[in-house]
């Protein structure tokens, strides 16, 4: 990755207030500043250059500026050099009723920072910094202002002077004001553009004649509040055939420097490829309790063809008052018809799983409304199937907005929620959700394992038959000591989950009091063969009894510490013993890029020490770095890899990593984690944004469903499918769909077919005996996106979960961000 960090480069914050505020730079021409005594004041390349030569240099503004809505002065700017020191910056104003500026009414702006560096100072407007702040507070409007920005020698220059309201906006003149042929607020890979800029003189434009990122980044951060609402917005096009064009920010714990901490503190969307016309890109964000300033980023890859155009970069804090109704995490979001819905969740006294059923009486669906819908609005609940009303409630907004929906009487289907607040008959704000109805998928006898092989279209076999593999990972618990077979009723846990989740398969691995790895390496490795052998035979016995596959951990003795390295003869033993079992599908070895201390070539090592023992069964590397990948997969006989997208990545950043994968692992199975997990301050993702992997992974070849995770260290915080019970939910519906999704596509034959749909939309058909069915997402989180259904000769178009749900041929189905489409064809 080539990085031209032009680190002299400046950061531009101009800003000015949602609910106008005033604001000066290059975009005005700084105004009417002027006036300038002891001083050479001067406007250039958009900047106000200041330049003293002797003691107290003073420029004004005489302006009538109405300033009562105003709740910060800001002002950006950098030094050319050192201040007197004890320095004080002033900012001196008149009131609609002042003769002459004077010691009392003047506004106190600190210190300047000497450093060289670009620097934005925002001064609250209080009874602290405003000297005279009752005259402030009354006074009409203010009719002049006087900057005494240093006390004597020294030169300044200004970005921009503002008012702020409480809402404050980025304006576009982060991508104008130009120093030197760069925009001074970037430093990075790109290239000023006057051709055709969505406003203003200039854009950014990225992409060369090399395969190489071209990476764009604001050199400074902007300074932000956490644990609030913004909007980031910039204007793009781009007519780059294949690559990839990302917008993204990275929260800063700091609002001085640029300081990360976590990778859930990088966000981005990914815009689709040939986009020729001018399109505002908007992402919506909440800061994290931690977050002090924002750095905002582009970068682009093009492999040699096309470019990428920016411009109309803003950042506004969202202090919408629009009346709005949200649904609780609604624990039956998916519920079965055939067998209780049981909830997995940690006993509140001992800690430990336990399964509790939910019943529809006592779990209600829980609306709220905000500050800004009226008390007594009218809230009306409905849910329809295919446009049928089957159920239908109202309650005044005051009231508990508890619903009980009559679960038992509904059959295995879709479900449309629509919620309506309403005042005099006017709409105020609506909520659609689905709902699910689910029939279990009946469990299957495992037979014990003769062969493993992959059939054609990348199909996991077991003894020749196609096998669709269910992997919850850390199920029951983390670090279980000494492991799950004596996990407190695992017996139980492991049958209803089963039931409940579609378990197939889990991971056999040992945390208990194995030998000391100080021992010497003769006395070391016959215990250490002996003890690992027998805990993960007493498991793979203990997953046959309980009619349950497993995948053997290749983390054992030194590898079980985050810093530990591979114990090739202490796996070939283990392996020796173990490779006979008939319900072990393979090894797994987790993340080795994530790993400093394990090489490519250990990882290249560890899979022949394996397979040399064992040809067996497969080994498969997890991989998560998409940047290091490709160097280990040499190591692995199933092409897998994690990616979290959700809350602030999307999801073509995860298809551009999936058919990476897939392009340099071929002909092999392919396997993914869903996302089933978020760090504490970072948004859970929704139903929709898991559904919409789990669709995706079926169009990219995956014939696996693995989860992660389901189950956190108390202590972490971290959230997951045991702490989360909508998105346990989201996980039965997708582990029964799955397994019957998963048997026509065993047969099926994937088909080419041609349809009119927007860049955003991802799709396949697949042929079947009986009748054909087309998979598609909208890969964008942030905007809708349409598909035209047009199978020439096809009649009958149906929801292939639920044939209630139908289309007429030739219909256009516009799909919500991260929406997803499963028709039945015929």
């Amino acid at each position: 990755m080539i990085r031209r960090l032009l680190l002299s480069l400046a950061m531009v914050l101009t800003v000015s207030a949602a609910a106008e505020g005033i604001r000066w730079n290059a975009e005005n021409n700084f105004g009417n500043w002027g006036k300038p005594v002891r001083l050479k004041l001067e406007r250039k390349d958009g900047l106000l250059r200041f330049n003293s030569t002797r003691h107290d240099p003073i420029f004004s503004l005489d302006q009538k500026l109405d300033l009562k809505d105003c709740k910060y002065f800001e002002i950006v700017y950098r030094t050319m050099g050192k201040v007197p020191k004890g320095n004080w910056s002033l900012l001196y104003y008149q009131t609609d009723t002042d003769e002459k500026f004077s010691e009392k009414h003047r506004i106190n702006l600190g210190r300047l920072n000497d450093n060289g560096q670009w620097q934005t100072k925002r001064v609250k407007l209080n009874e602290k910094t405003i000297r005279g702040w009752a005259d402030w507070q009354k006074a009409d409007y203010i009719k002049a202002l006087r900057m005494d920005l240093i006390d004597d020698q020294g030169e300044v220059e200004i970005r921009s002077m503002a008012f702020l309201t409480d809402t404050e906006q980025v304006s576009a003149g982060l991508l104008e004001g130009v120093n030197n042929g760069y925009f001074a607020a970037f430093s990075g890979k790109y290239e000023l553009s006057t051709e055709s800029p969505a406003e203003g003189k200039f854009c950014m434009v990225q992409g060369d004649d090399s395969d190489q990122e071209s990476i764009a980044m604001l050199t400074g951060v902007i300074p932000v509040k956490p644990s609030t609402r913004y909007r980031l917005k910039v204007a793009a096009r781009n007519n780059i055939p294949l690559g990839h064009v990302i917008f993204g920010f990275g929260q800063s714990r700091s609002a001085e420097k640029f300081k990360i901490t976590n990778s859930s503190e990088w966000g981005w969307t990914q815009l689709a490829c040939n986009i020729p016309e001018w399109k505002n890109c908007v992402m919506d964000l909440t800061t994290f309790p931690t977050t002090r300033g924002l750095r905002i980023y582009f970068k682009v890859r093009n492999f040699g063809t096309g470019k990428a155009w920016w411009d109309k970069l803003e950042l506004v804090e969202v202090n919408d008052k629009t009346p709005e109704i949200a649904m609780k995490p609604f624990l039956l979001r998916t519920s079965f018809t055939d067998i209780p819905t049981m909830l997995g969740r940690r006993n509140a006294k001992s800690g430990n799983m336990e399964w509790v059923e939910l019943k529809p009486e006592t779990t209600p669906l829980q609306l709220e409304c905000n500050a800004y819908v009226p008390q007594n609005a009218v809230v009306k609940v409905s849910v329809f199937r295919a446009g049928k009303k089957v159920f239908e409630q109202t309650r005044k907004a005051s009231e508990k907005l508890d619903f009980v929906l009559p679960l038992a009487k509904w059959q295995a289907g879709k479900y449309q929620l629509k919620v309506i607040a309403e005042l005099n008959g006017k709409q105020l704000c609506s909520l659609d959700k689905f709902l699910w109805r689910q029939q279990s998928f009946p469990e299957k006898k495992l037979v014990p394992v003769r062969e493993i092989s992959t059939l054609p279209g990348r199909r996991f076999a077991i003894n020749g038959e196609p096998f669709f593999s269910v992997y919850y990972s850390h199920f029951p618990a983390m670090h279980i000591r000494p492991d799950f077979t004596e996990y407190p009723n695992a017996v139980k846990i492991l049958k209803t989950a089963r039931q409940q989740l579609g378990l197939t398969t889990v991971n056999v691995i040992s945390f208990g009091k194995a030998p000391s790895l100080k021992l010497p390496r003769e006395e070391y490795l016959p215990k250490a063969i002996a003890y690992y052998s027998e805990q993960y035979l007493k498991q793979l016995d203990f997953c046959r009894a309980n009619n349950l596959y497993a995948i053997a951990s290749l983390h054992m003795g030194s590898s079980l510490r985050p810093r530990g390295m591979i114990d090739y003869e202490l796996i070939r033993g283990v392996v020796r013993n173990i490779k006979h079992h008939p319900v072990l599908i393979g090894y797994g070895y987790d993340e080795p890029d994530a790993r400093k201390v394990i090489t490519p070539e250990m990882i290249v090592k560890m899979h022949q020490t394996v397979k040399t023992e064992d040809p067996a069964h497969p080994v498969c590397v997890n991989l998560c770095q998409r940047l290091k990948f490709k160097q280990y997969l040499q190591g692995s006989d199933i092409a897998s890899f994690d990616n979290y997208p959700f809350p602030y990545s999307d999801l073509h950043t995860w298809r551009e990593y999936s058919q990476a994968i897939l392009a340099a692992k071929k002909g092999i199975p392919f396997r993914t984690y869903l996302q089933a997990f978020q760090y504490p301050d970072a948004a859970v993702p929704r139903h929709e944004d898991i559904y919409a992997e789990f669709i995706l992974s079926l169009i990219e070849g995956s014939r696996a469903l693995l989860f992660y995770s389901w189950n956190e260290g108390a202590k972490s915080r971290s959230h997951c499918l045991v702490t989360d019970p909508e998105m346990q939910a989201t996980a039965r519906l997708i582990s029964e769909q799955g397994n019957r999704l998963s048997q026509f596509l065993f047969k099926a034959k994937p088909v080419s077919v041609s349809l009119k749909a927007s860049p955003n939309i991802v799709y396949k058909y697949y042929q079947g005996e009986k009748y054909d069915l087309l998979l598609a997402v909208n890969l964008s989180g942030i905007e809708p996106a349409s598909i035209q259904l047009s199978f020439p000769g096809k009649k009958y178009l149906s929801d292939a979960m639920d044939p209630a749900w139908t289309w007429k041929p030739d219909e256009t189905v516009t799909l919500k961000p991260n929406q997803t489409l499963t028709v039945r064809v015929r």
